[in-house]
């Protein structure tokens, strides 16, 4: 198998991914998705606390990853206090693996970006979450190439701008 070709820019979801000089380029909250139609009449963090709703269950990212830091905030946040939230059914390894465990059925409930809600069509309880839960994608160049500097400097352009509003980022 042959070595993958090294990288020109990297972009991450968290700022101690990142080992070069950075920008911020987009940002995104952790949101608290259901599926479409929402089954369990999931409403917030509430759904899953005490009688409530005792049969919702959720997911969120292991808490080494940026998901699931910024779920792990919401959660710990005074606003949402009420009662002692249950442990999630399943931690996925990423928001990818958190995500896919929210449209294959096995959870009720998922904290994923807000952005994995608008690709994916998925619902949003209304809620509130906190600043801290706000996740920065910074963006460094990592080699001398020209090619790499044009498109570092094409995401801050308007047309870049325009696709990540449009995919429900929100700009630095």
């Amino acid at each position: 198998m042959s070595k993958p070709p090294a990288a020109d820019v990297f972009a991450a979801a968290s700022h101690g991914s990142i080992k070069v000089p950075s920008k911020v380029f987009a940002r995104t909250r952790i949101a608290l998705a259901t599926a479409q139609g929402n089954p369990q009449d999931v409403q917030g963090l509430a759904s899953f606390a005490g009688q409530s709703n005792p049969r919702a269950t959720f997911a969120m990212c292991v808490e080494e990853a940026p998901c699931g830091e910024a779920a792990r905030k919401v959660l710990a946040d005074g606003s949402f206090r009420g009662g002692a939230l249950p442990e999630p059914k399943v931690r996925g390894q990423d928001v990818k693996e958190t995500l896919a465990k929210l449209t294959s059925g096995e959870v009720d409930a998922a904290f994923v970006y807000e952005t994995d809600v608008v690709a994916n069509g998925l619902y949003r309880p209304k809620m509130f979450a906190p600043e801290p839960a706000l996740i920065d994608f910074p963006v460094g160049i990592v080699s001398g190439d020209p090619e790499a500097r044009q498109f570092y400097d094409y995401l801050f352009s308007a047309p870049a701008q325009q696709i990540l509003t449009d995919a429900g980022f929100s700009l630095p």
